[in-house]
């Protein structure tokens, strides 16, 4: 499964950004090496239990509040799979070319609520004029960049796309 991939990766990143600097600075030097082992273990819980506290983000939309935790976030993430899915004379025709990639990059995409900010591998959850939408940014590059807009909306059968946009960018000058 792709996710505890992540977790751990996350967890050990959290753990040499935190004990590196105190090693460094000389704090921990005279520590035996079980006394290491048993500080970074330590730090890689308390990134664990930070992490794991905000479960959830609140927005505010036009139709009200809206909690999303990591259950919704994969439902959200089903209704974007659907969307992609959908036959070829229902799916918008400029992004065609784009459709298999999108899905691929979908279906091995984890979930993930950090520091206040929910996602779907790259896709962005975002408050957009009082809608929930998830964004797809591009890296930064020189070349026109496309930034990638998929509108979401809570149905009675469950979240659905209910619009597919983009917008150029232009890189630096």
């Amino acid at each position: 499964m792709v996710r505890p991939k992540i977790v751990t990766g996350f967890s050990a990143v959290s753990v040499l950004l935190c004990a590196l600097p105190l090693f460094a600075a000389g704090k921990y030097s005279g520590v035996s090496g079980g006394e290491n082992l048993f500080f970074i273990r330590q730090t890689e819980e308390q990134a664990m239990d930070t992490r794991g506290n905000q479960d959830s983000i609140q927005f505010e939309l036009k139709s009200g509040k809206v909690v999303v935790d990591e259950n919704t976030l994969k439902k959200m993430k089903e209704a974007m799979l659907s969307f992609f899915d959908k036959p070829e004379k229902e799916f918008p025709a400029q992004y065609l070319e784009l459709r298999d990639s999108f899905r691929k990059e979908l279906k091995s995409s984890a979930v993930i609520i950090s520091e206040g900010v929910a996602r779907v591998g790259a896709w962005k959850l975002e408050n957009q004029d009082g809608r929930l939408a998830l964004v797809r940014y591009p890296p930064p590059s020189k070349d026109t960049m496309y930034i990638f807009h998929a509108t979401l909306e809570l149905k009675k059968s469950g979240w659905e796309v209910i619009s597919f946009e983009h917008e150029r960018e232009f890189g630096p000058i």
